[in-house]
């Protein structure tokens, strides 16, 4: 059985009462990419893993809206809560429409912004790159209100990547460093002749 931590973000004056809270420790989180084969035949689906964790809180001083008590101390005290996040990998599967089972599947280090499969459906074309950000909860500017600021957005090894589509094998070749690779969506499932649209992206 997992033990489930929760840590105080706001808390009545007397120091005891606890109003608000968040899960301490690590979570994961999803998202998705895909794009449609140009032949018509399967999909391409990738599923990125990431990883949420709490570094660590701050703060305790009065909350926005809170009462001043004759005695110094505040109806309401407010923390602040830090937290970074980052990729922990991504699988890509070619998925056959007719049936929905995949037929080759393969892993990737980081996330995948985008997929292509060439009009001949025998390369896979990818947009590739580590991703890790931070971010910090604190108190809002009315009564109860909290927001969620980002404090960093990092990308490093950013690559466009040329697969085997059959088996989803690459070459050290068959990358190309480039930031343009993380940039997000660019098109709609195809690769040749020209960058057409290629599939979207959900966060």
């Amino acid at each position: 059985m997992t033990k489930v931590r929760m840590t105080k973000v706001q808390e009545a004056h007397d120091g005891t009462t606890c109003t608000r809270s968040f899960l301490a420790g690590t979570t994961y989180h999803y998202d998705f990419t895909q794009a449609y084969a140009p032949t018509g035949e399967r999909v391409l689906v990738s599923i990125t893993t990431w990883v949420h964790n709490m570094t660590g809180t701050g703060g305790g001083g009065p909350c926005p809206g809170a009462i001043h008590y004759d005695d110094g101390t505040w109806s309401e005290y407010c923390y602040t809560v830090s937290f970074e996040d980052h990729v922990v990998g991504t699988d890509v599967h070619s998925v056959r429409i007719v049936g929905g089972q995949p037929n080759v599947s393969w892993p990737v280090p980081g996330d995948v912004f985008w997929l292509g499969l060439s009009e001949d459906g025998a390369t896979v074309a990818s947009g590739e790159g580590a991703v890790a950000t931070t971010s910090i909860w604190r108190p809002g500017n009315g009564p109860g209100a909290y927001r969620n600021d980002q404090l960093s957005y990092t990308l490093t090894d950013c690559a466009i990547w040329y697969r085997n589509a059959a088996t989803g094998t690459a070459q050290p070749s068959d990358k190309i460093p480039s930031t343009d690779a993380c940039a997000g969506p660019q098109g709609q499932g195809t690769i040749a002749p020209a960058p057409k649209q290629v599939g979207s992206r959900t966060r």
